[in-house]
């Protein structure tokens, strides 16, 4: 498909979950989740892929659980590539107490149609991002940060400032704050392929900023198997008092690997990183590429990390670090009692509720499912999306890492003989329901 001609849309859905126990002592939760769900149009629309990509990448924020109206508080970046008048990457929100959901433009992030982000909002509603481009023709492009600050009084995101990272050679860039410190470091990490002594290799290499992303210095530390291939992507994230990167080395080694590295708070910046394999790809590169962008990372505040990946199937795997020691534990999958569930799905997203437990979406036979984790098992699938009628391809997921309450999820799709693609929309009610506020 041509990128000139392909559109995309956001549309929007409705997931509901059924509280059907309490939490107290001595008493299980359950939580059903129905296959009640709606489609609806947002008006957003792009001519290009990369209208949400990359899946390990954040587009998507709850503002609050002040938001009581069920579609309200709700932002999102997203690529319009060069649909007219719109073009490249704007901020966009759910505009409040709307009857029919109603996207409107905030700010635009950047022009450029051929780069996509990832970001973190903080306490104040402030979202920080990074844009780089995410496939390697697009490295050109370098990597940049982007502020942006949220005015309470006028109810609105600002851009404050954009800063440079790397002026070119790299992408895929990611981005984590250092949790329960009084001067943080912003933490970003990339995918390069231009070294001072060879611009053939490629790695993952650390940057961090210690003046609120004004300024960047390279940390020293480089990840991946060092070689001429580009299918390597990682995601920082914090937990605890430290910052973890998940990592996945791809293509042109013996083994194909999920990797965690993890660093604390305390340490000098340019000290090593501790390193943890994760698990071991079941399958060669040849028979499913890009494994290396399909997946999803969340932390927990209990300290534990969530992943959902591609190996074959989809996989889940949880870690913590116990006494200095990473531990991590794959979950097999399979249709026993507490095994992940079996499914021929992609384009995996995991998500956090505010008491931790982990929500799964995937794609599978082109509509979209979720499973919670509950009670030492995963749920059976449901189907949060309509059947496919109209509707052709993969669905591209992504949700937030955190959600309190109320989950929003998104797939982008294309729909069948229109040239228009879509983004589908939807709002699950979580298993914790109340837990967040009055």
């Amino acid at each position: 498909m041509s990128a000139t001609k392909t559109q995309y849309a956001l549309l929007l859905g409705v997931l509901v979950a059924e509280l059907l126990g309490s939490v107290s002592p001595g008493l299980a939760r359950v939580c059903r989740l129905s296959d009640s769900y709606r489609d609806l149009d947002s008006g957003l629309q792009s001519n290009t892929q990369l209208a949400t990509t990359t899946r390990f990448m954040r587009h998507l924020w709850v503002v609050d659980s002040e938001y009581k109206a069920p579609l309200d508080g709700l932002v999102a970046t997203f690529q319009h590539g060069q649909y007219p008048g719109v073009e490249g990457i704007w901020l966009q929100r759910l505009a409040p107490g709307s009857g029919t959901p109603h996207w409107e433009d905030v700010v635009r992030v950047t022009p450029n149609p051929n780069v996509v982000s990832d970001g973190i909002m903080d306490s104040t509603h402030a979202i920080d991002l990074v844009v780089s481009g995410a496939r390697e023709t697009e490295f050109r492009y370098g990597v940049y940060y982007v502020h942006l600050p949220y005015d309470a009084g006028a109810d609105t995101w600002t851009l404050a400032r954009t800063d440079t990272v790397i002026t070119a050679g790299a992408g895929r860039a990611t981005l984590a704050r250092e949790l329960g410190v009084p001067n943080p470091r912003l933490w970003c990490t990339v995918t390069v392929d231009a070294d001072t002594t060879d611009t053939t290799i490629v790695q993952l290499k650390a940057y961090y900023s210690t003046d609120d992303g004004q300024t960047w210095n390279d940390s020293g530390q480089l990840f991946g198997t060092p070689n001429t291939t580009h299918e390597k992507s990682g995601k920082v994230i914090a937990f605890e008092d430290k910052i973890g990167l998940l990592y996945h080395d791809d293509n042109g080694v013996d083994v194909r690997r999920k990797l965690f590295a993890y660093r604390t708070n305390s340490d000098d910046p340019l000290a090593p990183w501790t390193t943890t394999v994760i698990d071991t790809m079941s399958i060669p590169y040849g028979e499913k590429p890009w494994m290396h962008t399909h997946w999803s990372a969340a932390a927990g505040s209990d300290g534990v990390v969530h992943t959902v990946y591609q190996n074959g199937t989809v996989s889940y795997a949880q870690g913590q670090v116990v006494g200095g020691v990473s531990e991590w534990a794959v979950t097999p999958t399979g249709s026993e009692v507490g095994s992940f569930p079996p499914t021929g799905g992609s384009y995996p997203q995991i998500s956090l509720s505010s008491d931790n437990v982990p929500y799964a979406f995937l794609e599978k036979s082109d509509t979209t499912v979720v499973t919670v984790f509950l009670n030492g098992r995963w749920s059976d699938l449901v189907q949060v999306a309509a059947p496919p009628d109209s509707i052709c391809g993969k669905r591209r997921l992504t949700t937030p890492e955190h959600f309190c309450d109320r989950l929003p999820f998104a797939y982008q799709i294309y729909q069948c003989g229109t040239n228009l693609n879509g983004l589908g929309f939807g709002i699950a009610s979580g298993c914790c329901l109340g837990c967040c506020g009055p």
